[in-house]
């Protein structure tokens, strides 16, 4: 197990730690509607996943691949819900989007 896998174990049994199996199972319920809706709301956040080469190259270089278009609309979607715009390589500035949909966790 890499030094990553081991991190993540010990921060999962310390979320879990006192927790009983019905409690596990809805907060690792919450946690995959949480992503789905993530998903759902800012899909322009995983786009970089499916880049050609030539995309990924233009990531590096700081250039977004995406189309002035979408980049234009997809913003705007983010100024609405109060959501910094993509930089200027179409990736997120920060992890607003995550924080947007989580709307503080009251339920740990």
């Amino acid at each position: 197990m890499n030094k990553f896998k081991k991190e993540v174990t010990k921060k999962r049994a310390k979320e879990i730690e006192g927790l009983s199996i019905k409690q596990i199972e809805a907060k690792d319920e919450r946690s995959a509607l949480l992503t789905q809706l993530h998903g759902h709301f800012f899909p322009e956040e995983t786009d970089f996943m499916m880049d050609s080469n030539v995309d990924a190259k233009e990531r590096k270089r700081g250039e977004n691949p995406m189309s002035q278009t979408y980049t234009d609309k997809v913003n705007a979607k983010r100024e609405i819900l109060g959501v910094p715009p993509i930089k200027d390589n179409g990736l997120p500035a920060d992890d607003s989007s995550q924080k947007h949909i989580n709307i503080e966790d009251t339920h740990s």
